[in-house]
């Protein structure tokens, strides 16, 4: 093997640094992390570090005993095993689930979610990488279209907020929470690759702000800080009874704003689409889903064709369709998801030029609004992109915590980098359209 003359300093660039981030295999360190994970036991269940705790793998909803029930929240559909169940039979392409059932001294204790996708940098961030110009377009195109991982997420990336985890034991501290989280998905990491499916990353996503403890400990694990876009927010006054009761608590330009894009929609008819009809504008409304995703800051899946279809059919009251229709045309669409006392606006679509034309989109957060106060529910939940136009409307930013590990230490250590090279910049502007009391 030939050798570097001696005193000679050999220096990598930056594309021999990028290709050895993307591309080297996950093996060493992986096979570190599995030493520092507890064995299983003989029933086949982790026992993990901390006195008392151990969890089961599993990775179908189908396959988790009834320990999932009693230990899932009550109050977050999206954790529990009929959501959990329809996601699974409609899932995005490529995208693999593992359900973590914790136990303290042998009883059900908390629960963790996971999914494991192809996650394709370039493809992803395709939108704004096009809307770049130069030598820093150059750059960040060369850079993401080395990047394909298998990435494993603690949460669900199809939502926004924090419906990754539960625990029931009350004495829990967070950073014994981050370690039994750590642990497990060591242990999730392993399963995956036993069955054959490489695993590189693993990111936590969407830690609640009154958790700083979680993300602390694990920033101190070797865990780095990854933001998305703020959660949209709209906390709803008890004193609205009717949308005319929002109507009046914005300032005299938000309502004169509102009601010019009411007038604005004329000729556009808005319909609840029961389940049949659902069925029957599925096709229509995937190609009006995709059109709006392909112009997304970041899109890392696209949803299965029959996603739509499939959640209708399993919560007829809870999950809710709109049509917008222009001469009998679905021109849009919007759904909603009651979730305790929270409506959640789920994927959206529309013709961009009727959107333009019609201030369509616009409208629609409108009617979201609408919906929450019809349903009587405590806040709606706009979720990340469009913050601006969402803060038009009332919405609040709140910004979640995530927290993004590679599993090879040298790759770990450049993961701030490439962060701030490949996250798009998003500028906006918060809007307060309400008067002061």
């Amino acid at each position: 093997m030939k050798q570097s003359a001696s005193g000679a300093v050999q220096k990598n660039c930056l594309l021999q640094l990028s290709r050895s981030f993307f591309n080297m295999p996950a093996g060493g360190s992986a096979t570190r992390c599995a030493q520092r994970m507890q064995q299983k036991t003989a029933s086949g269940r982790y026992d993990l570090a901390l006195s008392g705790w151990s969890a089961d793998v599993f990775h179908s909803i189908g396959q988790t005993p009834a320990d999932w029930d009693a230990a899932a929240p009550s109050d977050d559909i999206f954790l529990q095993r009929l959501f959990l169940s329809s996601l699974e039979y409609s899932a995005p392409e490529g995208m693999a689930f593992a359900y973590v059932v914790f136990y303290f001294q042998n009883r059900p204790a908390g629960i963790a979610y996971g999914q494991l996708l192809d996650l394709r940098i370039k493809k992803s961030l395709e939108a704004p990488l096009a809307a770049n110009r130069g030598r820093l377009r150059a750059l960040q195109s060369m850079i993401a279209g080395l990047g394909r991982f298998q990435m494993l997420v603690c949460g669900n990336m199809l939502l926004t907020g924090e419906h990754g985890f539960y625990f029931q034991h009350k004495n829990l501290e967070e950073p014994e929470m981050a370690r039994l989280l750590d642990q497990a998905f060591e242990a999730v990491a392993s399963s995956f690759r036993s069955r054959g499916r490489k695993v590189d990353l693993v990111m936590m996503k969407d830690i609640n702000p009154c958790c700083k403890g979680i993300s602390a400990t694990m920033s101190r694990m070797g865990f780095c800080d990854f933001s998305f876009q703020p959660n949209m927010k709209l906390r709803l006054s008890p004193a609205w009874k009717t949308f005319n009761d929002y109507l009046e608590a914005m300032s005299s330009k938000y309502r004169i704003r509102a009601r010019r894009a009411f007038k604005k929609r004329n000729g556009i008819v808005r319909r609840e689409l029961s389940p049949q009809m659902t069925a029957i504008e599925a096709p229509a409304m995937y190609a009006l889903y995709r059109d709006v995703a392909a112009h997304s800051d970041f899109n890392a899946f696209d949803l299965h064709p029959g996603y739509f279809t499939e959640l209708k059919n399993t919560f007829p009251q809870l999950f809710r369709v709109f049509g917008y229709y222009m001469d009998d045309e679905l021109v849009g669409f919007c759904t909603t998801m009651r979730n305790g006392d929270t409506l959640e606006a789920h994927f959206l679509g529309f013709k961009d030029a009727v959107n333009s034309q019609y201030q369509l989109y616009l409208n629609m957060l409108y009617d979201m609004v609408g919906t929450a106060i019809e349903e009587g529910v405590e806040e709606l939940v706009f979720a990340r992109t469009a913050m601006e136009i969402k803060s038009s409307v009332g919405a609040e930013p709140q910004h979640l915590d995530c927290r993004l590990r590679h599993y090879r230490p040298l790759s770990n250590r450049l993961m701030p980098f490439f962060i701030r090279l490949l996250e798009p910049a998003v500028e906006w502007t918060p809007r307060h359209p309400f008067r002061e009391e």
